[in-house]
C-alpha cells in the first residue's frame, strides 16, 4: 500500500495482481478502516458485469496474451477469472452498501483510445508474441515481480500496448483526483503494473 495526499485527502493506493486467487485475501481487511470513498481501476461496465457474474453463462473472451500470462502466473498459485481481488472488492462493497467508484475508462472511451494507440499490424503480431512469451525465460521469483516483468516484456514488444498503458494510468490518476475532491480519505485498488505510473502522476 502507498499513500498519496491530494488536496487534503489521504488516498491509500493498494496494488493487486490480476488473476491470482490468493489476492482476494487482501481485500476484506482493508475495510477495517473507514473510507469516505472507494475506487477500483475498472470501468463501469466491468463492475456491473462482475456484480452479476453468477447470471452470465457465456465464457469471457481471453486473448492469446492473457492466456499465456495466466498459464505462467500459475507457477505462483491458483489463477481465476474474473480477477479474484476485483470480484471480492465488488462483493464486499455490495455487502457493506459502499459505492464503488469506477476509476478506469468506460467501454466506449476505451475502444476509442485503443483504436487510436494500437495499430492493426500490432494486433496481427499478438499471437506470434504470445508464442514467444511461452518460451521466454522470465526471472521473477514472486508473483508481483512476474506481473511487472510480464508487463515490461509485452510493452517492449507492442508499442501500442505501452501507449495504452500510459493512457490508462493518466485516466485513473485523474479519476482518483476527482473522486478524492472534498473527501478526507479514500481507498483505490489498482493493478500492480499500473501503480508506479499512477503514483508518479499523482505526485
Amino acid at each position: 500500500m502507498k499513500t498519496a495526499v491530494i488536496d487534503g485527502c489521504s488516498v491509500d493506493i493498494v496494488p493487486m495482481i490480476r488473476g491470482l486467487v490468493s489476492e482476494k485475501d487482501i481485500v476484506r481487511p482493508l475495510f477495517e478502516k473507514e473510507y469516505d470513498a472507494v475506487g477500483v481501476s475498472l470501468g463501469p461496465e466491468d463492475i456491473e458485469a462482475i456484480s452479476k457474474r453468477d447470471e452470465i453463462t457465456d465464457k469471457p473472451d481471453v486473448s492469446d496474451l492473457d492466456a499465456v500470462y495466466a498459464h505462467l502466473l500459475m507457477t505462483f498459485g491458483e489463477v481465476s477469472l474474473p480477477v479474484p481481488a476485483y470480484a471480492e472488492l465488488v462483493d464486499v462493497c455490495k455487502e457493506l452498501s459502499v459505492d464503488l467508484i469506477p476509476l478506469d475508462m468506460d467501454d466506449e472511451t476505451y475502444t476509442e483510445v485503443y483504436c487510436s494507440k494500437v495499430r492493426s499490424l500490432e494486433l496481427l503480431k499478438e499471437t506470434k508474441i504470445a508464442k514467444k512469451a511461452m518460451k521466454h525465460r522470465f526471472t521473477a521469483a514472486t508473483p508481483g515481480e512476474f506481473a511487472i516483468e510480464w508487463d515490461n516484456y509485452i510493452n517492449r514488444k507492442i508499442k501500442g500496448f505501452y501507449l495504452m498503458s500510459l493512457e490508462r494510468e493518466a485516466f485513473i490518476a485523474d479519476a482518483i483526483v476527482h473522486a478524492a475532491s472534498g473527501k478526507k480519505n479514500m481507498l483505490a485498488v489498482v493493478e500492480l503494473e499500473r501503480m508506479a505510473g499512477i503514483l508518479d502522476l499523482l505526485r
